[in-house]
């Protein structure tokens, strides 16, 4: 009869076995349910930010999205690996688990970035709201462009990456091909060249101010109404003829 201690130590011992070959079978499921609640609480949390408010700053989740997905791929070998393990117990995770280290110090490291960015944004956004860099001086003539101001400059839509010809054209209940030739015919001016004039005029209170100096030309950028830096750099040189970084330095002094 094997005494109770040597039992209790067998059980033991079969019972990490089993779960060392067979516990992932479960993990892999569950991990794979959580990445799925995940993707579909951000794609909610995305249509709550749709319409745009000056008191919530919008969060961009693509970089979250990317990874998530690259996480997801991770399963792949996971499978690969947990099957090969039940087999041969031989067989080393160490290449999963490298996978898996790389991407959460890289989740880590942007999510410490967009952290620090949206900070940024909130105290421009408040700035923004107690110094307004530009107003309506005089009521157009055209009832058109009088709501298109009204909208973009006093309830400072352009601030809003996402709006386009079509969405405020919707807003407006007209079409938007007469909206364009409104702005071109009034403004004398492309509709995407007035948004963008609007949103280098706001980001320029912000790099002249000494407050902001140390700010990223990247929460200057978005919070200004652009959608990235690349298209903030090439818009700003167009309309100001000087990229961020220079009219600031030109500003600085």
């Amino acid at each position: 009869m094997i005494p109770q201690t040597e039992f209790v130590k067998s059980a033991m011992q079969g019972t990490e076995v089993f779960v060392d070959a067979y516990g992932d079978f479960i993990n892999i499921p569950l991990f794979l349910f959580v990445l799925v609640v995940l993707l579909l609480n951000i794609k909610k949390f995305e249509q709550k930010q749709k319409k745009f408010d000056l008191e919530i700053i919008k969060n961009r989740l693509l970089w979250l999205k990317i990874l998530l997905f690259f996480l997801f791929i991770t399963t792949l070998p996971w499978i690969y690996f947990t099957i090969q393990y039940a087999i041969d117990f031989e067989i080393l995770f160490l290449p999963l688990f490298a996978m898996v280290s790389i991407i959460i110090y890289v989740l880590g490291y942007i999510g410490i970035y967009k952290i620090g960015v949206q900070e940024e944004r909130k105290k421009l956004r408040k700035f923004s709201k107690e110094n307004r860099s530009f107003s309506i001086v005089e009521k157009p003539k055209n009832e058109h462009i009088a709501s298109l101001e009204k909208l973009l400059v006093e309830e400072r839509w352009f601030q809003d990456s996402s709006i386009t010809l079509d969405s405020i054209a919707n807003e407006l209940n007209i079409s938007k091909g007469h909206l364009s030739r409104v702005v071109n015919t009034e403004l004398s001016i492309s509709f995407s060249d007035y948004i963008n004039t609007l949103r280098v005029e706001e980001a320029k209170s912000y790099l002249k101010n000494a407050e902001f100096s140390s700010y990223t030309l990247v929460a200057i950028g978005l919070e200004a109404g652009f959608n990235s830096k690349s298209t903030f750099n090439s818009a700003f040189k167009k309309i100001a003829g000087v990229t961020p970084s220079q009219f600031k330095r030109n500003h600085s002094n």
